[in-house]
Formats: structure tokens, C-alpha cells, sequence
């Protein structure tokens, strides 16, 4: 008995060395399975059907491909391009690798044109690459920007055309294998085509790629030891990264639903599209700017003031909405706004290049800028069984610790709602909180930040908000909320429209694949203007950062016409305190 034990396991393993590839079989069940996630977890699908023309239910042509693939790169570059019709940012592909190839070099759009805005001197001095900050980029190996920019597309995705050119832009020069399954098939160096702002000649420049990690060339050997065709439990797991909701501490599962980042926020790179998510602003501080916060590594914001036109200005930049610690960044955000209330007539907040974070970390710092009660922006979730689960444990926790009656009243509305839409087809509930009020509650209403007295701290004079084309999911939410309520002029460009909130997800079976989904709409408090998904939100002042001016200039410009901005907007409301 013992031998034919040992024979059998012999003729496995001879089977899994014979297999260095998935079978067709197996990358079917592997991508009904993708399908099968979003088909049952996808918030927007009705969006994305009747406003992108993509149905992602619509897997027969997707199934045939898949099992058509020659091997498993190509496999996951279809799981990738099926999941970038849904042009969606929140919605990411990743493959488990460390590999990265850098040029030395970064390029952004501006004037539509791919420019030089960073070189890393250590990987080509000036001997070896005689260009400078705002030389073009022609072409990479004879392929030109607008094949590049095709090439790339679908590994940028990010909701609006301009915020996917630019992601796509930033690949020119970086191929992260994580996000693009072929990166590591390229040549030791590439012939760079740079035209010459100064003179505007063109010439051709051998660059070095400096790589890193281990490149992935397949999934590895998978026995198959029986049909897949049957149900086969090996590639079968899914689970989400913190386990599924409702299976362990409700909250910590309520809390897997305030994610709005996008995921490009943290795939691993040395260099990302510059500035994002940064501390620092990208522009020049104008002349007489007096820096408070930004200096330690503690802080969680830049901040300072400055004077205009007789007009005293303070500014702060939100870098993203996922701070080191809550808590510490929510009391020095408070008391960064209590020297502006008493030291400036009007206050500039910066989220531009912000790619979001936490729904409940957003809506604090908003209290800090709302001298009145107001709403914060509702979530129209994508109901499953397992967070009926949550909210019925939400429910229960709240009774336990005897919250009073309206506050308990607040969870059975919720889980009413959630329990409704589960039991329809593809049900999303209606506008629902993803955090919770002092008092635990459910509550979209939220309250001025108030010292310990309960007098009202929050920030009462005119507000300019700086929003762009990165200005991402939580940035997103936080830019509709002010401009909703009437609280801020918003200067700049139409945010990113990564309207929702997104879950990750891995596929344990034959792929190894992570998955990010999202699982809930952004509902905005604004009369024909509720949807933030593809549509992001639209400026009150035009000014955009993205241009040759601003760029060799240090966003000389930009600054000039959001100054002018506050302080329009301070004469108009007569200064008031």
C-alpha cells in the first residue's frame, strides 16, 4: 500500500513538471471566476453598460479568448484589458511581481505633450544625457508617443481620458511588471528620440534600462489531476484581503468599505507620476510665503501663509486621506485651521494630486472647514449576503452598548436597506454612510468641529479648493462635498471621477492574481449632478497646472490665478470673519 501511495504521488509530480503553463481549461475557470467576482460584487455595472458601452456580463467572446491565450502572460494581459473596458480607476489587475525597468527619466503631459519634468542625475549624468527639464520626447525604439500611449492605455485606467494619457505617459519610461504582464521583454537599453526645447532640434540618445527584481514568466507549474470542468476547490479561492465581511469584528469589515484611493496610489515603484500623493506642492511658493507645516517628518500637511493685494492668504495642502495616524493628523489639521481663522482673511486647500484614502479620515478634516452642520457624500452599495451580516452584527454591537434609540433606529434603516437590495437583481441600496457619527451612528449629517467646550473651531472665512485631473476617489468626494454645500470656490481642473469605493480581492487558484473592485457609488447632495464616476467634478474657475508655461516656470501662473482667485473671493464677502 505504502508503494502505490509513493508511485501515485511520482506520476504527479511528473505531471506537474510536464505542465509549465495553464491549460485552457484552467484559464477558463480562472476567468469565469474574475467574471463571476464582478458579476456578483461590481457597483457601477449598470453605469458602465449604458455610459461606456462595455457589459461585463458578456463573457462568451472573453471565454474564447481566454482559453485561446498561448500562455500565461498572455492570460493575464486579457484579464487586464477586460477589466480596463469598465474604465474604471478603482478597478486595478495586478500580478505578483518585483520587477521594474526605469529609463532614468520621468514625462508628463503638458500642452498635451509628453515632457521631461524629472531626471535622476545619478542614473544619466549630464555626460552621457545632455536634455533638461521640458524637452519633449519624440519617440522610444522608433515606436512614437501616440503608439506608446495606445500600448499603455489599458494599464492606466483611471476614469477620465487626461488622467489615463498621463498614467499612460508615465509608463513610457517605467514598466512595472506588476501592472504590465510583458514588461520585463525589452532590450539592456532603448534609443530615445528628445527634441530640444531650446533649439528645437531632434536627436537620438542610447539610454540604459536600470532593472530590478525577479521578472515573472508564468504562474508557475499547476498540476491538473483531474477535469476542471468538474468542481475543482483548488482554484476555487477567493477571499477578500481581510477575510469576507461579517465574518469576524463587524466594524473592522465596515471599515474595508472607506477605502477611496486609487489602487495606482500604491503600486510599488521607486518613482510615480510626480507629485502624487506628495507632501510638498509641485509650484514655487510665492514671494513673502511663510512655511508652518512641512518641515518635520511628522507633519502630515504643507502649510504656511502669505500676503496678496493687502489680502493675508493661508494655505494647506492635503497630500492624501491616509494618514501615518488619524487621530494625530485630524488634531494638527485643527489646529493649523484655528491659526488660519485668526491670522488670514481667506484659505487656499490643496488636493491636487491627491489619490483619496479613507471615507472617514476625509469627512473629519471636512468638519474642520464647515462652520454649519452639513452632509457628507452617501455610498450607494452593492448588497451581498455577507454585508447583511455586517450591518445585522452593526445592529446588534449598537444594542449591546446601549446606544440610545435613534442611534439604533439609525443601524435597523441601514440593514432594512441593505437587506432590500440584496434581495433584488444586482441591487444597490440607496445613499448610505460608510462612517459613523459621534454617536455611532449611520448618519450622512455631520456637525462643525467643536473645541471641548462645544463652541464651533471650524474655519469660517472664504475657501478656494485646488482640484486636477489626479485628484482621486477621496479627493473626488472631498472636493463634491464643499462644492455642494457652497463652502468653496473650486479652482482648477475636473477631478479624476473615481467615484466609488473599492475592495481588493485575490485569486489563490491558478493565477495568483489581486484583484481591487468597486462596491459602492459616490451619491453627491447636488440637483442633476449626483454621479462622480467618469464624471469627476467640474471646477467653478478654470486653471490648469498641466502646461509648458507652468512647467518651466514653476507654476508661476497657476499660483497668480488661484490667488487672485481668494482673494476675489474675500472683497466679494467683504472680509468677513
Amino acid at each position: 500500500m505504502v508503494y502505490v501511495i509513493k508511485h501515485f504521488a511520482c506520476l504527479l509530480a511528473f505531471a506537474a513538471l510536464a505542465q509549465a503553463e495553464l491549460t485552457a481549461d484552467q484559464k477558463e475557470v480562472q476567468f469565469r471566476q474574475v467574471a463571476g467576482l464582478y458579476a456578483k460584487n461590481y457597483a457601477p455595472y449598470e453605469w458602465k453598460r449604458d455610459t461606456q458601452g462595455f457589459d461585463l456580463l458578456d463573457t462568451k467572446p472573453w471565454i474564447e479568448r481566454a482559453r485561446a491565450t498561448k500562455d500565461d502572460l498572455d492570460f493575464a494581459d486579457l484579464v487586464i484589458e477586460y477589466v480596463a473596458k469598465l474604465n474604471d480607476g478603482h478597478d486595478v489587475v495586478n500580478l505578483r511581481s518585483d520587477y521594474n525597468a526605469y529609463l532614468g527619466f520621468d514625462v508628463d503631459l503638458y500642452d498635451g505633450k509628453p515632457l521631461i519634468e524629472y531626471i535622476d542625475r545619478t542614473l544619466l549624468p549630464r555626460t552621457v544625457f545632455d536634455y533638461d527639464i521640458g524637452d519633449e520626447l519624440i519617440s522610444i525604439d522608433g515606436v512614437s508617443i501616440a503608439d506608446l500611449t495606445a500600448k499603455y492605455w489599458k494599464y492606466s485606467i483611471s476614469a477620465n481620458d487626461r488622467s489615463t494619457a498621463r498614467w499612460a505617459a508615465s509608463l513610457f519610461t517605467y514598466r512595472p511588471q506588476a501592472s504590465i504582464p510583458r514588461a520585463h521583454e525589452i532590450g539592456d537599453t532603448a534609443e530615445v528620440r528628445i527634441r530640444k526645447a531650446s533649439s528645437g532640434q531632434e536627436s537620438i540618445v542610447t539610454v540604459n534600462w536600470d532593472k530590478t527584481g525577479t521578472p515573472m514568466t508564468s504562474f508557475g507549474i499547476v498540476p491538473e489531476t483531474f477535469s476542471v470542468r468538474r468542481a475543482d476547490p483548488a482554484s476555487a479561492t477567493v477571499r477578500t484581503l481581510d477575510g469576507p465581511p461579517g465574518a469576524a469584528d463587524a466594524k473592522a469589515k465596515f471599515r474595508q468599505l472607506q477605502d477611496q484611493r486609487t489602487p495606482r496610489a500604491a503600486r510599488a515603484r521607486r518613482l510615480t507620476l510626480q507629485g502624487f500623493g506628495a507632501r510638498a506642492p509641485r509650484w514655487a511658493t510665492p514671494v513673502g510665503f511663510v512655511q508652518r507645516l512641512g518641515r518635520s517628518s511628522i507633519d502630515q500637511f504643507y502649510s504656511g501663509t502669505y500676503t496678496s493685494d493687502g489680502v493675508r492668504i493661508g494655505y494647506i495642502r492635503i497630500p492624501s486621506f491616509v494618514p501615518l495616524s488619524s487621530s494625530f493628523a485630524v488634531n494638527q489639521f485643527a489646529t493649523e485651521v484655528a491659526y488660519m481663522q485668526a491670522n488670514t482673511d481667506g484659505l487656499v486647500v490643496d488636493v491636487t494630486r491627491n489619490p483619496g484614502g479613507y471615507v472617514d479620515y476625509a469627512n473629519s478634516l471636512l468638519r474642520g472647514l464647515m462652520p454649519d452642520r452639513f452632509q457628507v457624500i452617501g455610498f450607494e452599495l452593492r448588497a451581498t449576503s455577507a454585508w447583511v451580516t455586517a450591518f445585522s452584527q452593526l445592529l446588534n454591537e449598537s444594542i449591546d452598548f446601549g446606544d440610545p434609540e435613534w442611534v439604533v433606529n439609525f443601524w435597523k434603516y441601514e440593514l432594512k436597506n441593505v437587506q432590500t437590495a440584496n434581495d433584488q437583481m444586482r441591487g444597490r441600496t440607496g445613499p448610505i454612510a460608510l462612517d459613523t457619527g459621534e454617536d455611532f451612528e449611520p448618519s450622512l449629517d455631520r456637525p462643525p468641529l467643536t473645541n471641548a467646550n462645544g463652541a464651533v473651531v471650524s474655519y469660517r472665512k472664504p475657501i478656494v479648493l485646488l482640484v486636477d485631473e489626479m485628484t482621486a476617489s477621496g479627493g473626488d468626494a472631498f472636493a463634491a462635498t464643499l462644492q455642494d454645500t457652497g463652502r468653496a470656490t473650486l479652482v482648477g481642473y475636473r477631478t479624476m471621477g473615481l467615484g466609488g469605493t473599492v475592495q481588493y480581492y485575490t485569486l489563490d487558484g491558478y493565477t495568483e492574481l489581486d484583484l481591487s473592485i468597486t462596491t459602492g457609488l459616490m451619491s453627491r447632495n447636488r440637483p442633476g449632478a449626483t454621479v462622480i464616476e467618469n464624471v469627476g467634478v467640474q471646477p467653478d474657475i478654470a486653471n490648469d497646472y498641466m502646461t509648458a508655461d507652468n512647467l518651466t516656470n514653476r507654476g508661476k501662473t497657476y499660483v497668480d490665478t488661484f490667488t487672485k482667485a481668494i482673494v476675489e473671493r474675500v472683497r466679494a464677502q467683504g472680509g468677513q470673519q
